[in-house]
């Protein structure tokens, strides 16, 4: 059986370093892709470890994660 991937997807982080946070929320709930839509000035610190355990993309709008996804 293949396993089930999750992704999370975030939009307009207002504050940069809130991103590595998420990553670590991300890895703890089994995320497998986290999805960052807008501002592409983002910092993992503060990850402590986790950034190798999920993917990033990025993508600048919207409509562009939401093509990806489908």
């Amino acid at each position: 059986m293949a396993a089930v991937e999750s992704f999370m997807i975030v939009h307009n982080v207002a504050k940069r370093h809130n991103v590595g946070t998420l990553v670590r929320s991300a890895t703890a709930f089994g995320v497998s892709e986290l999805i960052l839509v807008g501002r592409r000035d983002f910092n993992t610190f503060g990850s402590h470890g986790s950034v190798p355990h999920v993917r990033f993309r990025h993508f600048y709008s919207l409509s562009d994660a939401r093509l990806y996804l489908k």
